[in-house]
């Protein structure tokens, strides 16, 4: 079943093909939703999907048909960051304020510039989510109803700890284009990358100037400078401020088997969600990092009560 729709745009009064770029970023309408200019009503519920470093909307499309499926009176709205998929580079500096200022501008052109009912990042997208939060808080402007965070760790991370840092080296020392999937994972396997690393990579992979050729769909570039302005933002100060409307929870979901949930990050989400009666965590014991993908409807489940449109 083809899942893309068309739509007559409130923006531009014409029947347009929802896979475009109007504003800096690349997105896709999953379901056909026209959005009205009342916010937060039945008709202008909207979930945003945010996928995570290296990847691009389309690892999010397995999820969003199923939760379309499951909330059909959902907009579903899937975007690709800065440098990523079909998105352009964006000017620098590349950092996530810069990313949190690329979804502002998306929604001011898609959502009459409310934002979004939910949004949901995984990864270094759930930090991008959260730092969209921290500045429309800051700037006081409206904020998602819900906001997911997937498996992501909101504190500072140790660059030269992450197994990120050893996949950015991986394919900064390998070819550019490649004959095909099968030559890319040898090559990332030879240095060291998990077999499941490096098949979820070719996920990423577009064709290149040459037919006979492939090539990544991200700029490496700018995913380096990302992924330090990941590493050196802190986003506690916000889940710990006094200042977080009561109407706009904050769910995190943690893969049981990410081991860089250490016992000092689960006690400070301890210490806050006692004092915080809108931000939880939740844990999926078996999953992996690609949760969404790994257990799609243990996902969906814990996110149902804040989906669902009375």
């Amino acid at each position: 079943m083809n899942i893309f729709f068309t739509l007559k745009s409130p923006f531009f009064g014409a029947r347009q093909r929802m896979c475009r770029t109007i504003s800096a970023l690349s997105f896709e309408w999953i379901q056909e939703k026209r959005v009205h200019e009342t916010a937060q009503t039945k008709d202008s519920c909207v979930a945003v999907f945010l996928h995570g470093l290296l990847g691009n909307r389309k690892n999010w499309r397995s999820f969003t048909r199923m939760f379309s499926q499951r909330f059909p009176g959902w907009g579903v709205l899937s975007v690709d960051l800065r440098g990523h998929g079909d998105s352009p580079r964006g000017m620098p500096p590349h950092n996530l304020e810069a990313c949190a200022n690329d979804l502002h501008e998306l929604f001011q052109q898609q959502l009459n510039g409310q934002p979004p009912t939910a949004l949901c990042g995984h990864s270094f997208g759930g930090k991008v989510a959260l730092q969209y939060f921290n500045q429309a808080l800051s700037k006081g402007r409206p904020v998602p109803r819900q906001t997911w965070i997937l498996d992501t760790l909101p504190g500072l991370v140790s660059a030269e700890k992450s197994s990120v840092t050893t996949v950015l080296n991986a394919i900064k020392a390998s070819p550019t284009t490649f004959k095909n999937k099968e030559e890319m994972v040898e090559l990332l396997m030879q240095k060291d990358i998990a077999r499941e690393v490096a098949l979820w990579l070719t996920t990423n992979l577009q064709p290149a100037d040459s037919k006979y050729a492939l090539k990544w769909v991200f700029h490496l570039d700018i995913a380096e400078q990302l992924f330090t302005s990941y590493c050196n933002t802190s986003l506690w100060p916000l889940l710990d401020s006094n200042l977080l409307p009561q109407h706009a929870g904050i769910s995190f979901i943690r893969a049981g088997k990410n081991k860089d949930w250490d016992e000092k990050t689960l006690l400070s989400f301890d210490n806050i969600t006692a004092k915080q009666s809108n931000i939880c965590l939740h844990v999926i014991p078996d999953a992996g990092h690609w949760l969404h993908i790994e257990s799609p409807q243990n996902v969906l489940s814990l996110m149902s009560s804040s989906f669902i449109v009375n």
